[in-house]
């Protein structure tokens, strides 16, 4: 305790001298050590801010969505556009490059048409992986493993000058050196660099505050310089001798010359800064599952419910599965089962009619026209959509991030799965015998078991049901809790 606290001390005395640095330099080197040392502070920071984001898109895409869905009818798809508030309390967590966002949803006035939007999320960012814990409207606890690291919309970081908008990384030192700083004329200076695709971030950094960032903006060099966001940091308090923003408001700019000018309004309000906190350890950026949680881990392809023990195994939660079997009481149903013919992708694909299955409308959807299907333009297109699953061409096709899992029941002739990096493809078992059953989870979450009931020259005749959480326990891949 004693040694964690003069490193706390030696913190705050250096964030204090590089305030005077700061305050005084004059070359773009100083300014750069400055916010270094500044940005080392922030090393081991929890913040507790509460956010209110609106979303006021144009009344022209709005109206053309309408014209799209109406002669879409036909082929059975639609497309939705955000609109309204989202107001939610959120903790960031941040420990040397391993990131943790904490949301509890207080207000949403878009709630889509998949069971509403959850009351908790919990995101865990461990390094090599990202971990999904989601509490539904019903009280279930859902889980989600995945190998890919993909950081969500940036708020207070992008304040704090840990990362810009639109960034999947953090700043770090061998980056800050790269930028370029000028305009050392004032009391402030400005640091930037160009990203990937040609994305310049812009930190505005005043000198008299510790080179504290009052200002940001995401410049796009390829579209003659167009600001899409920009970002200013306002009611500024000591923290442990660190200058610190407590209202930040970013704002996502129309970049096209029309109305309305912005498409996107954060206002954030802090509530608390903890700096060096010795409950910010390594096992917070590793989510507890809690008891009866259902987790997917799509790193090993499986599916599995939790025991709440909580212990770590090869850098993830224990897998010990609770026996369904002695936590099933009065299981409550879920949907009826639907029958449903899937046509033959390429196919259909030739001519250009529908072929993809969206299991929550139980409607066929196309795909843009000169388009490959398992291509990062069809991809795009689904998740745009928020429609599309399951496909069928000779094997099972699960688009959308969504993951076809062996059900407990096939054990013995499991899924054979070569995972794309637009898509995933199941082939079913050799000389297999019908019926075959599939569990499906979608990439919002939800759960189906897919009963494949014919296979024919064109495609596959099945039945499926979205399964309720005590239904889905009957066919996770489970095992005996060991005594």
């Amino acid at each position: 305790m004693n040694r964690l606290r003069k490193i706390e001390w030696w913190a705050v005395v250096l964030s204090l001298i590089w305030t005077c640095v700061c305050a005084g330099g004059d070359s773009p080197e100083r300014v750069k050590e400055a916010v270094k040392s500044r940005l080392a502070s922030f090393q081991n920071i929890i913040v507790v801010y509460k956010v209110s984001m609106t979303y006021t898109p144009p009344q022209k895409d709005v109206e053309r969505l309408r014209q799209m869905n109406d002669a879409r009818e036909s082929t059975n798809t639609t497309v939705a556009i955000l609109s309204g508030t989202d107001k939610r309390e959120t903790a960031f967590s941040f420990l040397r490059g391993k990131a943790r966002y904490e949301n509890t949803f207080l207000e949403r006035n878009y709630a889509g048409e998949l069971g509403g939007f959850p009351e908790l999320e919990i995101q865990a960012f461990p390094g090599q992986a990202t971990e999904t814990l989601q509490k539904d409207p019903s009280g279930q606890y859902r889980g989600v493993i995945t190998e890919r690291v993909l950081l969500p919309d940036a708020t207070v970081e992008v304040g704090l000058g840990l990362r810009g908008v639109g960034q999947n990384s953090w700043m770090v030192d061998s980056l800050l050196s790269e930028m370029l700083v000028t305009g050392l004329d004032g009391k402030t200076a400005l640091l930037e660099y160009v990203g990937p695709k040609g994305v310049k971030h812009r930190w505005s950094v005043d000198r008299e505050l510790g080179c504290a960032s009052t200002s940001y903006e995401r410049i796009l060099t390829k579209r003659n310089n167009k600001v899409n966001h920009v970002m200013n940091m306002e009611d500024f308090r000591k923290v442990d001798g660190l200058v610190l923003p407590y209202r930040m408001i970013l704002l996502t700019l129309n970049t096209h010359g029309e109305e309305p000018p912005i498409l996107e309004e954060q206002k954030i309000e802090v509530i608390e800064y903890k700096l060096n906190d010795p409950q910010n350890t390594e096992e917070r950026y590793h989510i507890k599952w809690p008891q009866g949680a259902m987790v997917h881990d799509r790193i090993l392809n499986t599916a599995y419910i939790s025991d709440g023990s909580g212990l770590q195994l090869q850098g993830y939660i224990n897998r010990e599965i609770l026996d369904p079997e002695s936590t099933l009481i009065n299981p409550v149903a879920g949907s009826p089962d639907k029958e449903f013919f899937i046509p033959k992708a390429q196919p259909s694909l030739e001519k250009g009619q529908p072929f993809i299955l969206d299991l929550a409308s139980a409607k066929l959807l196309g795909i843009p026209i000169n388009s490959e299907f398992c291509s990062e333009k069809t991809h795009r297109h689904l998740m745009e959509s928020g429609r599309g699953d399951l496909a069928w061409d000779g094997s099972l096709i699960t688009v959308r991030k969504a993951k076809a899992l062996t059900v407990s029941q096939e054990s013995e002739r499991p899924l054979r799965c070569r995972p794309g990096r637009w898509c995933n493809i199941d082939k079913l078992p050799d000389s297999i015998d019908l019926p075959y059953s599939v569990f499906v989870v979608t990439n919002e979450d939800i759960d189906y078991l897919i009963t494949i009931r014919k296979i024919e020259t064109n495609g596959i005749r099945i039945e499926y049901k979205k399964l309720s959480p005590n239904e889905a326990k009957l066919y996770f891949q489970t095992k005996k809790k060991k005594k």
